[in-house]
C-alpha cells in the first residue's frame, strides 16, 4: 500500500523521488532515516520496525531503490516468506543499474512474494523489475512515472490514483515539477479516503511521506510523518562518493 513517483531534473542533473508508505494500523511504528554502511558504500534509509527492512534507500551513488507491494499477483511463496524489506537491504551496495541487476539474479526470489522494485541512478536513468512468483520482469521507466499499489480494491484504488497523476502531468505540460509532486503526495479527499494519495482506512493509513533529491554532489533525504502522530519534515544529507 503505497505510491510512488519521480522526475528527472533539468538536464538529467540529477532526480527527485517521492514515496508515501501506507501501513495497517496493528503494525510497529516505522523509524525515520539513519544511515548505514555495506561493502564501504554509506546509504540513508528509514526501516521497518518489526521486520527490519526497508520500503526505500538511498546510497552516496545517488541510487536509489523503492520496492512496492504487488497485491494483484495471487501467488505466495510455498514455504516461509522472507520480508520483501530485506531485499532492499541487500541491494544497497550496488551502484548503478547494472549491479541492481547482477544482485537480483542472486537473491532467492521464490521466498518473496511478488513485488515492483525500482531502481533510479544518479544519472536518471530509471529501470523497474516486477516479480510474479514466476519470471522476473525489468522494463525502462521514463520520466516522470508514479507507481501504486493498494491491498483494498487493488485494481480499482491503482487506477484512481495513476488517473489523478495523469490529470497532474496534463495540468504541467507533462512535467510536473517536484514541488507539484510534493503537493500531490500529501493529497488527501475526504470522499474518497481509501483512494488518496495520502489514504486514510479504518485499518489502515499513510504513515509518511519520504523525498530524495539528488543532485551532482550530494542527497537530501526529506521525512515527514501522518500517522500515528503528525511530525514536521525533518531533512538529511548524505556527500555523493566517485
Amino acid at each position: 500500500m503505497c505510491t510512488f513517483t519521480w522526475t528527472a531534473a533539468p538536464r538529467r542533473d540529477g532526480y527527485d523521488l517521492f514515496f508515501n508508505r501506507d501501513e495497517r494500523h496493528p503494525r510497529a511504528v516505522e523509524t525515520p532515516p539513519a544511515f548505514g554502511e555495506t561493502d564501504g558504500l554509506r546509504w540513508l534509509a528509514p526501516r521497518d520496525a518489526g521486520a527490519g527492512g526497508t520500503w526505500m534507500l538511498v546510497n552516496a551513488a545517488g541510487l536509489t531503490l523503492a520496492l512496492l507491494n504487488d497485491y494483484a499477483t495471487p501467488w505466495r511463496p510455498a514455504g516461509p516468506a522472507r520480508s520483501r524489506g530485506l531485499l532492499v537491504l541487500d541491494l544497497a551496495p550496488a551502484r548503478d543499474l547494472a549491479a541492481v541487476a547482477a544482485g537480483l539474479a542472486a537473491v532467492d526470489l521464490a521466498r518473496l512474494p511478488p513485488f515492483h522494485l525500482v531502481a533510479v541512478s544518479a544519472d536518471a536513468s530509471a529501470r523497474r523489475w516486477h516479480w510474479n512468483g514466476e519470471k522476473l520482469r525489468p522494463e525502462t521507466l521514463g520520466s516522470p512515472a508514479c507507481l501504486s499499489s493498494s491491498s483494498f480494491a487493488t485494481s480499482e484504488v491503482v487506477a484512481w490514483r495513476l488517473d489523478k497523476f495523469d490529470v497532474l502531468r496534463a495540468g504541467h505540460a507533462g512535467a510536473p515539477s517536484p514541488a507539484d509532486l510534493a503537493a500531490w503526495h500529501r493529497v488527501h479527499d475526504p470522499e474518497r479516503p481509501a483512494h488518496s494519495v495520502r489514504m486514510l482506512r479504518s485499518d489502515a493509513a499513510t504513515r509518511s511521506l519520504t523525498h530524495v533529491c539528488v543532485r551532482p554532489v550530494a542527497v537530501m533525504v526529506a521525512y515527514e510523518t501522518f500517522y500515528p502522530s503528525a511530525n514536521p519534515e525533518r531533512v538529511w544529507l548524505l556527500p555523493l562518493t566517485a
